[in-house]
């Protein structure tokens, strides 16, 4: 059961309301003048007016991101020309640590299926890892939370998604809520080349960027 902030009564999480103390995200930030991670690293955000657009990369997103698959170009040149143009448009590129873990095990089936050598094994794993602080940040609902648990498995038992597919549609919608003050209104977009997931997520009313049929998002 949501709860409405002390400033602004938008309805937020019990879990927000605690710890920004009765506030939501922009309220409390605002009251506290307490910049986002995104703020202190870019001092040109809140210039010209721009906000801050989600990309949230499932799986099948990230694997193409790391291998050499069909769609992997459109992926690596779409994140590579972003993050060089952050400046006039800030896109954040994000995903959950089950999509993390499920990347890196699809690197070790393709290792232990001979796919792949253990150098090359080992060096994308590696860029996988690294990856975390330079290209994708980690931003999640708390999957142990009732509500957040009880949407997950809704969605499963609706479309016959996996709980990490459904756990990333909650996930997308999640961060629309949280982060309305800084994308300035504008949806996260889930990225992926899953058909099932794209269609689950794009029935929830979440917008997708599908990289298999898709020029750009």
């Amino acid at each position: 059961m949501k709860i409405p902030c002390i400033t602004c009564s938008v309805e937020i999480l019990p879990e927000t309301h605690s710890r920004n103390h009765g506030r939501c995200t922009p309220c409390f930030r605002k009251e506290f003048k307490i910049p986002s991670n995104r703020e202190r690293l870019n001092p040109f955000f809140g210039q010209d007016g721009f906000g801050c657009i989600t990309h949230y990369f499932d799986a099948s997103a990230l694997i193409k991101y790391f291998l050499d698959e069909d769609g992997s170009d459109r992926v690596r040149n779409h994140v590579h020309s972003c993050l060089k143009a952050r400046r006039s448009h800030e896109i954040v590129f994000r995903t959950t640590y089950l999509c993390f873990g499920e990347t890196l095990g699809h690197v070790k089936n393709l290792y232990r299926r001979r796919k792949i050598s253990c150098n090359q094994y080992n060096e994308i794993s590696s860029s996988v890892l690294k990856s975390i602080s330079h290209t994708f940040e980690i931003e999640e609902p708390r999957i142990g939370y009732p509500p957040t648990a009880a949407r997950t498995v809704e969605i499963v038992h609706k479309y016959g998604v996996d709980m990490s597919d459904a756990f990333l549609i909650v996930a997308a919608e999640w961060i629309k809520k949280e982060h309305q003050y800084l994308s300035g209104g504008l949806e996260s977009i889930l990225v992926s080349a899953d058909r099932d997931l794209i269609a689950a997520a794009k029935n929830e009313g979440v917008r997708v960027w599908d990289i298999l049929l898709e020029a750009t998002p």
